[in-house]
C-alpha cells in the first residue's frame, strides 16, 4: 500500500513540471547571425550602433588647381588672354590619357586622382610651353604658372591704301629699320604725288638712352628739320612727359599713373591721366584713358574750348605690332597691348567730319596681323565714307 502512494505522487509531479514547461515564452532568436544587445552596465543597445567594424579608407579624389598661363612677347607680358591647354596623364600602368582645354585666361580644372604624373603643354602664337608634375607635387587649390617667352616680329613695313566707292588710291608707305638688338633706328614714310610718283614724306630718326626713347627728330624729303619729340620716363619705363617741338610751336604733356580697384582681371587696373599745354602753353587741355589687361576701355579728352570727346572700346586678343615698337605718342597709344576692334564715341561742342566704326582683321599664324579693314563713316549722318586697307610686312 506505501509502495503505491509513492507512485501516485511521482506521477503527480511529473505532470505539475511538465504542465508549467509549456507556460514559458522562448526568445525569437536568429540562430545564423546572433547579436549581443547586452551593454556593460546590463541593459541593451540598439543594433543600429553597434557597428564595430573598422573605418573603410575613402578613396583619392580629384584635384583642382589653377593653371595661369604668363607668355611674354619681347618685353610685354600677356597673362589674361585664352590660351589652349593639353594635359597628358599616366597611371601607375603608364597608360596614357589626355584632355583638352580652352582657358580664357587663369582658370581651374581638376586633375584626376587615379594619375601619377602630368604634362601640360601650351601652345600660343607659335610658341609652346611645358610643365611636368607628379601627382604629389600638385596640390589641391593650388595655382600653377606655365610661361612661355617669344621674340616679337617687328614691322619691316606699312601699306595703307584708301577705297572709295571700290576704287583703291594708294596713300602711304612706312618703312622700319632695326639695330643689331631690334631697337627702332629708323622710320620713313612715303607718300604718292598727283602722278603716283613716289615721294619721302618723313623721316623719323630715334635715339635711346637706357633702353628707352628718349628723343624722335623728323626731317622732310630735303632732309630739313622739320619737328622734335622728346620724352621722359619714370623707374617703371613709363612715360611721364612728353614735349613736341614743330617751327615755334610747342606742346607739352605730364602724365601721372593710378591704380584702380574697380576692374576685374589678372593684370592691375590703372588710369593714365596727361595735363597738355598747347601753343607754347597758352591753352590747357585734359586727357584720361582707363587701361585694364593692357587694353583701354575708356578714355576721355576735355578740350580748353568746350568740347570733349568720351570713347569705350573693345579689342582683340591678338597682338598689336605697335605696341612692340615702344613709341613714346602724345596719345599715349602704345599702351594698347591688343588690336581695337569696336569703338563706341560720345563727342560734345564739335565732332569730326569721319569716324571709324569697324575694324576687321587677318592675321597670320603668329597672331600679329597682316591686314586690317577700317570703315569710315561720317560722324553726323552715320552714311559710310570710305574704307582704310592696312598691309603689314613682318
Amino acid at each position: 500500500m506505501k509502495k503505491l502512494i509513492i507512485l501516485i505522487t511521482s506521477a503527480l509531479l511529473l505532470f505539475t513540471a511538465f504542465s508549467c514547461k509549456k507556460d514559458i515564452i522562448e526568445p525569437d532568436t536568429d540562430i545564423e547571425n546572433p547579436v549581443d544587445t547586452t551593454g556593460q552596465d546590463g541593459g541593451h543597445t540598439p543594433p543600429d550602433s553597434l557597428d564595430s567594424q573598422e573605418p573603410q579608407p575613402q578613396p583619392p579624389s580629384d584635384k583642382r588647381i589653377t593653371i595661369r598661363p604668363v607668355i611674354k612677347v619681347g618685353q610685354i607680358v600677356y597673362d589674361s588672354i585664352p590660351v589652349q591647354l593639353i594635359v597628358r596623364s599616366w597611371d601607375t600602368k603608364n597608360e596614357m590619357d589626355y584632355k583638352i582645354y580652352y582657358l580664357p585666361g587663369p582658370d581651374d580644372i581638376y586633375i584626376p586622382a587615379k594619375g601619377a604624373r602630368f604634362h601640360f603643354t601650351i601652345n600660343k602664337w607659335g610658341g609652346q610651353a611645358e610643365r611636368t608634375f607628379t601627382q604629389a607635387e600638385l596640390q589641391d587649390n593650388a595655382s600653377y604658372t606655365i610661361g612661355l617667352q617669344i621674340e616679337p616680329k617687328k614691322i619691316k613695313s606699312i601699306v595703307e591704301v584708301k577705297i572709295v566707292e571700290g576704287k583703291n588710291t594708294p596713300l602711304s608707305k612706312t618703312d622700319y629699320e632695326y639695330a643689331a638688338n631690334g631697337d627702332i633706328t629708323k622710320r620713313t614714310i612715303w607718300g604718292k604725288r598727283a602722278d603716283f610718283s613716289n615721294y619721302i614724306m618723313q623721316t623719323d630718326l630715334f635715339a635711346y638712352t637706357n633702353g628707352d626713347i628718349t628723343s624722335i627728330k623728323s626731317y622732310d624729303e630735303g632732309n630739313k628739320p622739320v619737328k622734335t619729340l622728346t620724352a621722359r620716363y619714370d623707374n617703371q619705363h613709363r612715360v611721364v612727359a612728353l614735349e613736341e617741338v614743330k617751327g615755334l610751336e610747342k606742346i607739352s604733356a605730364k602724365a601721372g599713373y593710378f591704380l584702380l580697384d574697380t576692374y576685374s582681371g589678372n593684370q592691375q587696373a590703372y588710369r593714365i591721366d596727361v595735363q597738355y599745354h598747347l601753343e607754347n602753353g597758352k591753352y590747357t587741355d585734359y586727357y584720361s584713358r582707363k587701361m585694364a589687361a593692357g587694353r583701354t576701355i575708356y578714355d576721355i579728352y576735355a578740350s580748353h574750348n568746350g568740347g570733349n570727346e568720351e570713347g569705350y572700346y573693345d579689342y582683340d586678343n591678338s597682338l598689336n605690332p605697335y605696341a612692340h615698337l615702344r613709341l613714346p605718342e602724345l596719345n599715349f597709344s602704345q599702351h594698347d597691348m591688343h588690336n581695337r576692334t569696336f569703338p563706341r564715341k560720345h563727342y560734345g561742342h564739335g565732332r569730326p567730319e569721319y569716324e571709324p566704326y569697324d575694324y576687321k582683321y587677318t592675321y597670320n599664324p603668329d597672331g600679329y596681323p597682316k591686314e586690317l579693314l577700317t570703315k569710315y563713316r561720317h560722324t553726323g549722318s552715320k552714311m559710310d565714307a570710305y574704307t582704310m586697307r592696312t598691309v603689314f610686312t613682318y
